[in-house]
């Protein structure tokens, strides 16, 4: 399924357009509008329109293409309202149409480190509904983003556990989003991988064996683990995952101050820090270990698992916009060098499975041997540059964020 790019032309100030939502308005509660008009569907966001591949006349379609935003409910048309021009026209017209029906909870303005870790798990769990929708529209790297969400609630859920309620907090949905995550994951290797070694080859020069080196490379992604995607996200196991985080959210966000716990009330900025200063930790602790054992690539990965969940708990501690970009800039870098030499090392896997089949076909492996050598040469460099990397993200962070490391 292939989306369509946001439409182009202005709508027509005044245009009439039909909406629709769940009964209880869950698209509107998460910040979508969806309308019909003129035989087309819009999908709103407060950040951009898109132009739904879908007719009119198939609802049932749309209907699964927002599943994760409604958490599988039924659409029914709520409203009708004149849209102005403008790409974010459409959630302001229903907002204006409908939002004295629209329940939020009381959450107003809160620095503690409580109520900071609230808003960023609020926003990931929007970031999670509003990817899985990419994914349904065949937008590129989509699966990858959609991971990365799921990857990074189960972040903040786990590493914030202590302050948001306990260190057994959501663990049912955290080994669920652990289990979604890895439905993900092959489909997430193609993704990366498959562009990765086109690339890598057309820096090969011609060769005798090219062709066939090109040909076993295009093959071996046929099965691109979108299947497995799919049957994750029309699960009723992952609606339920969706339900359980909505649940936790409003409960977290309700609960009356005074039953939080002292560390939870004070001041984000003095509070996260010793929450997250045991991963930096960790990661320091895994770079040395990856320097004097065998074992380097495996410690490189539980460095890239703890800068994680150390900058889940950087990010949230910082109002929006707030965090000093020095320091954002180099967990940038750092995270980047994390993923790259991630990903080197599963195109190293793959091209080796492929060099012993062109072996056993009695193929010529002499470009499959190139592309193993751009890899190993790929993972040496960000092996060689992490540990300076974190080292610079040390040296910019506040000592709070990384005593004892």
């Amino acid at each position: 399924m292939t989306a369509l790019p946001a439409p182009r032309r202005p709508l027509p100030v005044g245009s009439v357009a039909e909406f629709f939502d769940t009964a209880g308005l869950g698209l509107l509660g998460r910040g979508f509008a969806l309308s019909r008009q003129n035989g087309e569907w819009r999908l709103y966001s407060r950040r951009r329109c898109v132009l739904l591949p879908y007719a009119a006349a198939d609802t049932a379609g749309v209907a699964w293409l927002v599943g994760a935003l409604t958490r599988g409910a039924g659409l029914e048309p709520v409203a009708t309202e004149a849209v102005q021009a403008g790409e974010c026209a459409g959630v302001a017209a229903v907002v204006h149409a409908l939002g004295q029906r629209l329940v939020r909870p009381e959450r107003p303005p809160d620095g503690s480190a409580r109520g900071r870790l609230l808003v960023a798990l609020r926003s990931s769990i929007d970031t999670l509904a509003e990817a899985d929708v990419d994914v349904r529209l065949g937008e590129p790297a989509a699966v990858t983003h959609l991971r990365d969400a799921a990857r990074r609630t189960r972040g903040l859920l786990g590493a914030g556990a202590p302050v948001l309620g306990g260190r057994r907090l959501g663990a049912g949905i955290r080994r669920e989003l652990h289990w979604f995550a890895g439905e993900l994951a092959p489909a997430r290797g193609t993704e990366v991988l498959a562009p990765r070694l086109r690339r890598r080859l057309t820096a090969v020069p011609a060769h005798s064996a090219h062709d066939h080196t090109r040909e076993r490379i295009a093959g071996s992604f046929v099965t691109d683990g979108r299947a497995r995607v799919f049957g994750a996200i029309g699960s009723r196991r992952y609606l339920q995952v969706l339900d359980a985080l909505d649940v936790l959210e409003v409960v977290l966000a309700e609960t009356p101050s005074r039953r939080w716990a002292k560390a939870a009330r004070r001041p984000a900025e003095t509070e996260l820090p010793g929450l997250a200063a045991p991963w930096a930790a960790k990661a320091t602790r895994h770079l040395r270990a990856a320097a004097r054992t065998p074992g380097r690539d495996r410690e490189l990965s539980h460095v890239r698992h703890a800068v994680e969940k150390f900058r889940c708990l950087r990010d949230a501690s910082f109002p929006a916009g707030a965090e000093p970009s020095q320091v954002a800039a180099r967990l940038d870098a750092v995270t980047a060098l994390l993923e790259e030499h991630h990903t080197a090392v599963l195109a190293q896997a793959h091209l080796r499975r492929l060099t012993a089949q062109a072996i056993e076909a009695g193929e010529d492996p002499v470009t499959f041997e190139k592309l193993l050598r751009a890899e190993r040469e790929a993972v040496e460099e960000t092996a060689a540059r992490i540990p300076g990397a974190w080292r610079a993200v040390h040296s910019a962070s506040s000592p709070l964020w990384t005593e004892g490391t």
